[in-house]
């Protein structure tokens, strides 16, 4: 999205720049007469300067205020979960690079008319019979706007790309499913459940009690939820009687606890057995790993059954 909006900010730049080419060609016989009335080169640098860091300073606010506004279109329309979405502001850090980069510009295209060589009679001739403009100028113009058409294609083909990867993520099978799931975040205080106990019955009563209503089919709970609290952590697991070769990398994968229900909400396929509530009561340590997991720990092997641990959470 960086390198998309560097070749936006690029493409309108060297737009800026052509426009401007053409604009002076227009000019030449202004500048012409104003050489051949006694106009040195610090006037002319100071009159292009003037002209072109006001066209500078004007574009910039403009889109500076263009970029305010939609980006409280975005904030409204953009979808909650979005990670540190209330962050995202206009801040000074914008302001700063609009302003450096129309500074910039207006420097380079202010100075760069006059840095040509002084105009002479036959350059006054040639802009009053209203001449073309001459094959440096083409030249210049040509390099932009092949520029331009390169880094469009870049972009378009950057954009095909970036839809093709959306598309082909929506499509992706996560492994559960979460149409028609209701998830809510629950925190107890320490204070009132320091016992295991407490918190177990406190999380079988709610369970309990969120079964009896009504349109609920299954009820479960789990200390993160698929895709949003994973991988922010990892514990290394070690088999029961297998210890790692020397060279062998010891796993370190993360291991969310589940109540009982959990995998039923979801509807996540589970071979074997899913964890009860006894399994709870008796601490018995049972564990679901996944498929991939399964298959680099007990390669070949069946994994129901066997033995593992980790150096994570217990209960």
């Amino acid at each position: 999205l960086f390198g998309a909006v560097t070749l936006v900010l690029l493409i309108a730049a060297a737009n800026v720049t052509n426009l401007y080419l053409v604009r002076l060609d227009a000019h030449r016989r202004d500048s012409a007469v104003r050489t051949a009335l006694g106009a040195d080169r610090a006037q002319m640098v100071t009159h292009y300067l003037a002209e072109t860091l006001l066209l500078c300073s004007v574009g910039a606010a403009l889109g500076v205020a263009v970029a305010a506004a939609g980006l409280k279109v975005f904030l409204v329309v953009a979808p909650r979960d979005i990670p540190r979405l209330a962050t995202v502001s206009l801040n000074w850090h914008s302001m700063a690079v609009a302003g450096a980069m129309a500074l910039g510009l207006g420097l380079v295209l202010g100075v760069w008319p006059a840095l040509r060589r002084g105009i002479d009679l036959e350059t006054l001739r040639a802009a009053g019979r209203g001449q073309s403009m001459s094959p440096a100028q083409r030249t210049w113009r040509n390099v932009l706007v092949v520029g331009q058409l390169a880094m469009a294609l870049v972009l378009l083909a950057s954009a095909g790309l970036m839809l093709r990867s959306f598309d082909r993520l929506r499509h992706v099978q996560p492994g559960f499913s979460a149409s028609n799931v209701l998830v809510f975040d629950l925190s107890l205080p320490y204070l009132e459940f320091k016992e295991h106990s407490a918190a177990i019955a406190f999380h079988r009563e709610l369970q309990r009690g969120l079964r009896e209503l009504p349109g609920v089919v299954a009820v479960g709970s789990a200390s993160s939820v698929p895709l949003e609290g994973f991988g922010t952590g990892c514990s290394v697991v070690f088999r029961e009687n297998v210890p790692y070769a020397p060279d062998e990398q010891t796993p370190c994968v993360s291991t969310p606890i589940a109540a009982p229900g959990w995998f039923e909400v979801l509807n996540i396929p589970v071979e074997g057995r899913a964890p009860t509530w006894t399994d709870v009561d008796q601490r018995s340590q049972a564990v679901v790993v996944t498929r991939a997991l399964a298959k680099r720990l007990w390669p070949g092997d069946d994994a129901i059954g066997k033995g593992i641990a980790s150096n994570g959470p217990k209960s």
